[in-house]
């Protein structure tokens, strides 16, 4: 099973359609000054947009704070769907090809939350993502269906390094740090 979920991942595929070309037909064509020639204008590199569905796990420790301070670890998969795009055309002669800049909406769960208590169900959440380059920030809601707590949630990554902080309400504050690694499918087409 793990061998097909990675066969799928880190693929992308070049849609057979372009965006319209960007065109102002108002503004005059550049002069050189000297009797009215016309310059030479090169083209410029449209760039490219792209959307990517992306999979994963993550792993981590933290603080919790519900009954007293105490520590734990979790462990949960993540998907994901970004909407972005690349300032440059072919962006996938480099090795990795994704958005430089996207929106994305994340959908996790924490199938392991563990402290020196018990072993449990943790969060379900979603949030709303903004990211540029290697780095972002992530807000929504977290719900941990063991418990019934309910409470805003924010991540902030770079790369593959995340820092989550939860508030469940009436419970209080937790505050996680870790690793996610996911898997791109992506799909890219001219802008």
């Amino acid at each position: 099973m793990f061998a097909l979920l990675l066969a799928g991942g880190c693929v992308h595929h070049h849609l057979p359609w372009n965006a319209p070309g960007i065109v102002d037909v108002k503004t005059p064509p550049k002069y050189t000054g000297d009797g009215g020639r016309d310059l030479v204008e090169r083209p410029e590199d449209p760039g490219e947009r792209m959307v990517a569905f992306t999979y994963g796990a993550f792993t981590g420790g933290g603080v919790w704070w519900d009954h007293g301070a105490h520590g734990g670890g979790t462990a949960g998969i993540e998907l994901s769907l970004h909407r972005g795009e690349s300032p440059r055309s072919h962006y996938d002669d480099d090795f990795w090809i994704f958005p430089l800049k996207s929106r994305s909406v994340n959908l996790g769960m924490t199938i392991a939350q563990y402290d020196d208590h018990d072993t449990r169900l943790g969060a379900i959440y979603a949030e709303a993502q903004q990211m540029e380059m290697a780095y972002g920030v992530a807000g929504g809601w977290a719900f941990e269906p063991s418990t019934r707590r309910t409470g805003p949630q924010v991540t902030l990554f770079f790369a593959d390094l995340y820092v989550r902080a939860d508030y469940f309400i009436g419970e209080g504050p937790q505050i996680m740090a870790g690793m996610i690694i996911k898997l791109p499918v992506v799909w890219v087409w001219s802008r």
